[in-house]
């Protein structure tokens, strides 16, 4: 029972964090970074959520239109080739690295994350 209520807590702060990321991806960018369209925007993955060692990462996390985060399932070379372009190709491999390493966080990381990324947004 323990464990069930800390996974939904991780699961809420998890939702929460990548919600904070989004506000300042969308401050940096206000519109999809492949397509310009400023409709339907999330926060595109360029290594999915399931890589907990990188989920958080500002070089992972880019806004998108819902069409072209779809496509970007089916084929991540376009997303891949701007990220490349805009973070460079030596933060793209160690990016890409780092989702090699098992990462598994715990609450009290979380909380602290959330409350760094709201400090850095309130500076903005």
């Amino acid at each position: 029972m323990i464990a069930n209520r800390r996974k939904t807590e991780k699961n809420k702060l998890t939702d929460k964090i990548l919600s904070e990321i989004k506000k300042i991806k969308l401050l940096e960018y206000n519109k999809c970074v492949l397509c310009g369209s400023k409709h339907n925007l999330e926060l595109g993955h360029v290594f999915t959520r399931s890589y907990k060692s990188t989920i958080f990462e500002m070089d992972n996390n880019f806004i998108q239109c819902k069409t072209c985060n779809n496509y970007h399932e089916i084929d991540p070379n376009i997303y891949y080739n701007w990220v490349k372009l805009e973070i460079g190709n030596k933060r793209f491999e160690e990016l890409q690295s780092k989702t090699r390493t098992l990462k598994k966080w715990k609450v009290y990381e979380l909380e602290e994350l959330m409350n760094q990324l709201k400090k850095s947004h309130r500076k903005r």
